[in-house]
């Protein structure tokens, strides 16, 4: 599990080339991880034990991030 809390683009695109790029494109995980960032302590959270479509991705620990392949 990897908790990923606001970064700047170099490091999450670190995060993405190691842990993401066969589930989606850089720019729709730096739209999530935006997204989750503009709560006061907000977070992203890479679950790579579940299945893309129940949980691997995480707004906070208890919010799946759903979304298509295509997308």
């Amino acid at each position: 599990m990897i908790v990923i809390f606001k970064q700047d683009e170099m490091n999450v695109r670190h995060i993405f080339n190691d842990h993401v790029i066969g589930d989606m494109s850089f720019k729709k995980f730096l739209t999530i991880c935006n997204t989750c960032w503009k709560d006061k302590y907000g977070f992203v959270v890479v679950s790579k034990d579940d299945p893309i479509d129940k949980g691997r991705y995480r707004k906070g620990y208890d919010n799946f991030i759903q979304f298509s392949k295509s997308d």
